[in-house]
């Protein structure tokens, strides 16, 4: 692994329940992630969506890892997938 490099992660969910969702993504993000800024959440609209899409909750993550870009974009897309 490479040194830890800064990184900014954009989080959020308009399905189920939310809160959860974000939550629970930042615990795993922080599997290969050091958080040192997490911060509020915060409820906004839709923008460019179908009018049937419910408000989304959105929140921002600072931190640092040594993990590759591609490293990084493969966990996040783990994260992204449907959990029971």
């Amino acid at each position: 692994m490479s040194s830890p490099e800064s990184v900014v992660i954009a989080l959020g969910s308009n399905l189920g329940d939310r809160r959860r969702n974000l939550l629970r993504a930042i615990e795993e993000l922080r599997r290969g992630l050091t958080v040192v800024r997490v911060s509020s959440i915060h409820e906004t609209d839709p923008v460019d969506a179908p009018t049937h899409y419910t408000q989304l909750l959105n929140m921002v993550i600072a931190g640092y890892t040594p993990r590759s870009p591609t490293h990084r974009q493969e966990g996040l897309q783990l994260i992204t997938q449907p959990h029971p």
